[in-house]
């Protein structure tokens, strides 16, 4: 059996051993992964390193890196025999010292080199690898052509085989070689770009010493734009149409912007010769967007403002402050939290991850990176949990500005002690859990045989032992008027005398209070909210309350009335909802709906083709439905069509469309995310399936990627595609889709 053969036999082995132990052992699973990427700790260097140039082909052989990387340094002493570096998923071909070839061992990702006699003190030492790396961790390559490297802790040493040590800096020359159009950005300035027989290659220049662990570099099809902040360079490179020129713009501004005010601030310059920013889709689980001198932004992370804000920040806290184990970069997130609340920096919301929300992913230390986490530090010293800590962060923050040094929490801690005279460990920071809001269901009702009106308050969230303030309002021949009321957070029911009869009466909102009100009152209240209030907001309030009295004679033609009178968008498409529920796909009812389909306002369109889904058998919407499928220009429409259009027809016919129209939509795919959840409401058939298993192929988004992988997984009785997957899909160059290969097992 050949190598590659057992190598392929013993990784699916493996592979479904840990599939096995992922799935019997769920609550371990952060310990499998606690120990992933990090540094020996405090290694010995024996040399000092002087110079790094790198030749690399990138994207010319699928998933291959070739490279020849020369390391230039001088020995600390005498005695040196031997140098180890870290070199992982790299074949290496030769290893030459001063241009002769010499010996070398490799194992356990390691690479030994000793010299035939010891080396001389302070003698000059170029050691050259020629290699080529398959990584299947640290560098991702996109079916679009882009390729870029991942910025976690011990990634670099997966394409560049060396002293890849946060302890470890130099000065560095990268000369990146690529096909085609591409363009290659990485660390450092642009010394040269030339046309090569092949492609292009990029000369990137660093004099400055930059830590041999922060490397990266980004490859494809980029648009660019370059300014300048002083003599810095600075660049926003983006994959094809991926934002507009506006967009570019902006975010050149706010570069320039955010840099001038650190260093202004900070009283030091950026600590990097140039600033580099590439703009990508989605982040395949990086949480480390920030190397030395460039970063990326994720597109679906969106706010790309502030992922921009803490890549700045951190070149001062992050780059030039290095930890050796991944634990200690909790220091250096809380200095990145302190200068974002120092200058400004807008908060950062977490976004959606539809794998981590359907499976549960391993929580890693890899997290200990992420804006999340960014974002809990801020929350800890903006609510001053330790206000010693807090305080002393702030205050060090232009005197840690210029150092440029490894450091653990301990060292961190001497620092912290130095000071403020007091021991401190860099707190575990959890997840901020919000406050709770109170909720209250406001029952208001007549009292029989007087003008009064009682109130009843219902907690809905927790019960509190406290007093609340409340306004209540009423409305009366035009005026309205107010009264200030008390009640229990434990339940209370309050009488309030309006001093005769009223046309509305309803509950002051007062957003900043933490108090949420839903109110339930008599149907001639609503529907006075509804035809005379100033107030849009308490108009679709009241269009939202009527759907309770959908059975009442006179909502359908007050209703009716109200369309043609009101002017707020959203009131009138909350009344569209409301009226959908009354009609019911009643005969004749349908014209309403059918000019809501045509009008300008796009939720009104939205909520009129909702509507249409109950006229199954009415060929009048049958074929306006199919019309708009057609012809519409408005793709978020076309898509809404698309799911009326499966309830107005039979299932068989249905199924059909929507295959047929799934192979006319391979070129574009604006309707096939549409298509596949449509027609996976339907039983499923072997046609259905198959097209499905088309769409886990690598090249297609992962958004539409994982809907086919999660559609697939509701079926029953039809598990055959789920070897097949984890068989095919196991070397993935996406690391989300390799991720549940484990489950489809």
């Amino acid at each position: 059996m050949s190598y590659k053969s057992l190598k392929r036999y013993f990784k699916l082995i493996t592979t479904s051993l840990l599939s096995a132990f992922l799935l019997m052992l769920v609550p371990v699973q952060a310990d499998v992964y606690a120990q992933t990427g990090d540094y020996v700790p405090r290694p010995r260097h024996e040399v000092d390193y002087s110079q790094l140039e790198v030749r690399l082909e990138i994207g010319f052989e699928s998933r291959t890196i070739r490279g020849d990387a020369a390391f230039v340094f001088q020995p600390k002493h005498a005695y040196v025999d031997r140098i180890i570096w870290q070199a992982r998923d790299i074949d290496i071909e030769t290893v030459s010292q001063d241009g002769e070839e010499i010996s070398y061992r490799f194992e356990n990702d390691s690479l030994s080199i000793t010299f035939d006699q010891y080396l001389t003190e302070n003698e000059t030492v170029e050691i050259r690898v020629v290699y080529k790396a398959e990584p299947s961790f640290g560098v991702h390559f996109k079916p679009n052509g882009t390729i870029f490297t991942s910025n976690l802790p011990g990634s670099v040493s997966h394409w560049l085989p060396g002293p890849v040590h946060p302890r470890v800096t130099m000065p560095v020359r990268l000369d990146m070689e690529v096909p085609g159009d591409l363009i290659a950005v990485s660390s450092g300035d642009l010394d040269r770009q030339e046309a090569t027989e092949r492609g292009s290659r990029f000369i990137r220049v660093s004099d400055q010493p930059l830590p041999i662990s922060d490397l990266g570099f980004a490859v494809g099809m980029f648009e660019f734009s370059e300014t300048f902040s002083g003599t810095k360079s600075l660049g926003i490179y983006h994959e094809e149409d991926l934002i507009s020129d506006e967009e570019r713009q902006e975010l050149l501004q706010n570069l320039v912007r955010r840099i001038s005010q650190m260093e202004r601030f900070l009283r030091s310059e950026l600590p990097v010769n140039s600033f580099h920013v590439v703009v990508l889709e989605d982040d395949r689980w990086e949480t480390r967007q920030y190397a030395a001198g460039m970063t990326y932004l994720f597109r679906n992370h969106n706010q790309k403002e502030t992922q921009l804000d803490r890549s700045i920040i951190a070149q001062w806290y992050g780059v030039s402050l290095r930890p050796e184990q991944w634990k200690d970069l909790h220091f250096s997130v809380m200095l990145q939290a302190a200068m974002a609340e120092e200058i400004g920096v807008p908060d950062w919301k977490s976004y959606d991850d539809p794998v981590r929300e359907a499976f549960q992913v391993p929580a890693t230390v890899f997290d200990n990176a992420s804006m999340d986490y960014w974002q809990w530090a801020r929350v800890f010293i903006r609510n001053n949990e330790d206000p010693v800590m807090s305080t002393a962060l702030r205050g060090s923050l232009q005197e840690m500005a210029d150092r440029n040094s490894t450091w653990t929490n301990r060292d961190f801690s001497d620092f912290l002690y130095a000071t403020t005279g007091r021991w401190m460990e860099v707190p575990e920071l959890r997840q901020p859990v919000p406050q709770s809001e109170y909720r209250f269901h406001v029952k208001i009702e007549e009292t029989r045989g007087s003008d009064n009106y009682t109130l009843e308050f219902i907690p809905e969230a927790d019960l509190a032992d406290d007093k609340f303030p409340v306004t209540v309002y009423w409305t009366r021949d035009g005026r309205i008027y107010e009264t200030e009321k008390q009640f229990d957070g434990r339940g209370e029911k309050l009488e309030v005398d309006p001093g005769g009869y009223v046309n509305n009466l309803w509950i002051g909102r007062n957003d900043d209070s933490g108090i949420e009100f839903t109110e339930e009152k008599p149907f001639s209240l609503w529907l006075y909210q509804i035809r005379r209030d100033e107030d849009s907001e308490r108009r679709k309030l009241a269009a939202e309350a009527l759907r309770d009295f959908t059975s009442d004679p006179d909502l359908q033609l007050a209703l009716q009335d109200r369309v043609n009178r009101e002017e707020d968008p959203a009131v009138l498409a909350e009344i569209f909802r409301v009226l959908s529920d009354i009609t019911a796909g009643a005969s004749g009812t349908e014209r309403r709906f059918l000019e809501g389909i045509t009008s300008n306002n796009a939720e009104i369109r939205m909520v009129s083709m909702e509507a249409l889904k109950v006229y199954k058998g009415n060929q009048r919407v049958e074929d306006e439905v199919l019309r708009i499928i057609q012809t519409s220009d408005d793709i978020v429409l076309v898509n809404k069509a698309i799911s009326t259009y499966r309830h107005l027809l039979d299932e068989e016919d249905f199924r059909n469309f929507a295959l047929r129209f799934l192979n006319e939509d391979r070129q574009d795919l604006l309707f096939t995310e549409t298509l596949l959840q449509e027609l996976f409401e339907l039983p499923p058939t072997d046609d259905a399936i198959e097209m499905a298993v088309e769409y886990l192929r690598d090249g297609y988004s992962f958004d539409l990627r994982w809907l086919s992988y999660y559609q697939l997984r509701r079926i029953s009785g039809a598990t055959g595609w789920q070897k097949d997957f984890a068989d095919a899909y196991s070397d993935d160059s996406d690391p989300r889709i390799r991720f549940l290969t484990l489950f489809s097992l």
